[in-house]
C-alpha cells in the first residue's frame, strides 16, 4: 500500500491551503513520529504558517468588503442612468425623447461598465463622465441627470479612495510570496509522503495503514473535483470552435 499521487500545482490557492490544513490533521492524529516525519513535518508546518498569513492578510482586508460594496454603488448608478435615458426615448414630448436617443448612443458606446474588472470600470466610468458633461451635456441637462453624474463621479471617487487604501495597507505588510510558499509547501509535502511509504514498505504499522487510507480517500476526493473542473473547460473550449463553425456558415 502506497500514498496516491496528486498534482498539487492544479489546486487554486484556497483548495491546496484546504487540502494540507486536512493532512496537517491526520499527521498530527497519527503523531509525526510513528509516520517518521517528525523534522520535515516542524518544516512543513513553518511554510503552512506563512500561507495562512498571507491569506488571511488578503481576507482580512480593513477595505475588502468597502471595496465590493463601493463598487456595486457605481455600477448600480450608472445602470439607473443606462435606464432612465432608455425611458427617455420613449417619452411623448419630442424633445426628452430626442435628449434620449442622443444619450443612449453614448451609453451603448461604452456598453456594460459594470461587468469589467475593476480598473477597466473605473477609467471607463472617468470617460463617460467627461463625455457627458461635454459634447453630450445639452442631453443631460434637459433629461435632467446632471446630478445623476454628480452622484456617479462622487461613488467612483469613493472606490478608487478605498482600493488606495487598500494598497497602502498592503505596502506596509510584509511581502510574502505565494507562488514561491506554494512550492515550498508541495516540495515538503513530496519529502513526507515518500518517506512514510518508505515507512510503510520497511516497518508495515497498522496506524500507518489507517493514515494512508484517510490521505487516499482525501486525495480522490481532490482528484474528482479537479477531473470536473477540467470537464467544464474542456466543455467550453469544444463549444467554442462549435459555436465558430456555425457562424462561418451562416455567414
Amino acid at each position: 500500500m502506497r500514498i496516491y499521487r496528486i498534482n498539487l500545482r492544479y489546486l487554486r490557492n484556497e483548495e491546496m491551503f484546504n487540502f494540507f490544513t486536512e493532512f496537517k490533521a491526520f499527521v498530527e492524529e497519527t503523531s509525526p513520529e510513528t509516520l517518521d516525519v517528525t523534522e520535515l513535518f516542524a518544516t512543513f508546518l513553518v511554510v503552512y504558517g506563512l500561507i495562512d498569513e498571507a491569506m488571511e492578510s488578503t481576507r482580512k482586508s480593513a477595505y475588502s468588503e468597502s471595496i465590493i460594496e463601493l463598487n456595486s454603488q457605481r455600477g448600480e448608478t450608472y445602470r439607473c442612468g443606462s435606464l432612465a435615458v432608455q425611458s427617455a426615448t420613449c417619452h411623448f414630448d419630442p424633445t426628452l425623447k430626442e435628449a434620449g436617443k442622443t444619450l443612449i448612443g453614448l451609453f451603448e458606446r461604452f456598453g456594460n461598465l459594470a461587468s469589467r474588472p475593476y480598473n477597466e470600470q473605473t477609467g471607463g466610468i472617468i470617460n463617460f463622465i467627461q463625455e457627458a458633461r461635454g459634447s453630450f451635456a445639452p442631453s443631460v441637462q434637459t433629461l435632467a441627470l446632471a446630478g445623476h453624474i454628480d452622484e456617479l463621479e462622487r461613488r467612483n471617487n469613493a472606490f478608487q479612495a478605498a482600493v488606495l487604501g487598500r494598497n497602502r495597507e498592503a505596502a506596509v505588510k510584509p511581502i510574502l510570496n505565494m507562488p514561491d510558499l506554494r512550492n515550498r509547501a508541495i516540495g515538503n509535502y513530496s519529502d513526507m509522503i515518500d518517506r512514510v511509504d518508505a515507512r510503510m514498505l520497511l516497518h508495515g504499522d497498522e496506524r500507518i495503514e489507517s493514515f494512508i487510507k484517510l490521505l487516499n480517500t482525501n486525495i480522490e476526493r481532490y482528484k474528482v473535483a479537479m477531473k470536473r473542473r477540467k470537464g467544464r473547460k474542456d466543455t467550453k473550449e469544444q463549444a467554442a470552435p462549435e459555436a465558430q463553425e456555425v457562424q462561418n456558415v451562416q455567414d
